[in-house]
């Protein structure tokens, strides 16, 4: 099997302001002056764009390049930052929870709030949510003749409660599966993988980088 890598991430930050609110129209004025393009929105809303200088702002939507990725950022009145961007396809394995911690703050939230802020913009701040997507393929295809023993395998080794058939499998059609994958939830713990029968296997919304290897070498026991 190839090597787990890490292809996005996103995060919530939760900003400790000097006043109450943070300032959405000054921070979009600011981050015009340096030519970014910003989107602003209604309250409520990321679909009601404000072009009107007088109109409430409830979020801001700006696009940046950090550490040589793209990172989409949202920026809401309550004081809290989404940020979502590129990992480079990083190599699981060489991380811990603790280092991919680390890469997570240093390389792209401190980075996005010095943008966002300014170099000398006074805060305090703390990552309040995190979730990693991963990728790996198989060094064979499954192929489309082994794709029902692999299915039939994948139950033995993980709780048959825990696997959403593809979506051309199941009959009730009340599960929301893909069509040519089957998915498979992690046991009791955020996180998901998806393998259609080329070997692809695409792994979602982890908490953390270790949880993901665990259930990719539960994967291993699995192939046929």
């Amino acid at each position: 099997m190839s090597t787990l890598l890490l292809s996005m991430f996103q995060c919530i930050v939760q900003v400790v302001n000097q006043t109450t609110f943070l300032d959405l129209r000054y921070i979009k004025q600011y981050l015009e002056s340096l030519e970014y393009i910003v989107k602003a929105f209604a309250p409520g809303s990321l679909g009601k764009v404000v072009n009107d200088t007088d109109y409430q702002i409830g979020s801001l939507s700006v696009k940046l390049r950090v550490q040589d990725a793209n990172v989409s950022v949202l920026v809401f009145k309550n004081n809290k930052i989404k940020i979502s961007g590129g990992l480079n396809k990083a190599d699981a394995g060489a991380m811990t929870n603790a280092t991919f911690d680390a890469l997570l703050n240093d390389s792209f939230v401190i980075s996005t709030i010095r943008i966002l802020f300014g170099h000398d913009y006074s805060c305090t701040w703390s990552v309040s949510k995190k979730m990693v997507n991963g990728c790996l393929y198989k060094n064979e295809p499954i192929g489309k003749t082994n794709y029902m023993r692999f299915i039939k395998n994948l139950k033995a080794v993980f709780n048959e409660q825990d696997i959403i058939l593809p979506e051309f499998m199941q009959q009730n059609g009340k599960k929301r599966g893909r069509i040519c994958a089957v998915k498979v939830k992690n046991r009791k713990l955020p996180g998901s993988f998806a393998v259609d029968h080329s070997g692809n296997v695409q792994f979602f919304a982890y908490n953390n980088v270790e949880d993901m290897l665990l259930h990719a070498a539960q994967l291993e026991n699995v192939w046929v």
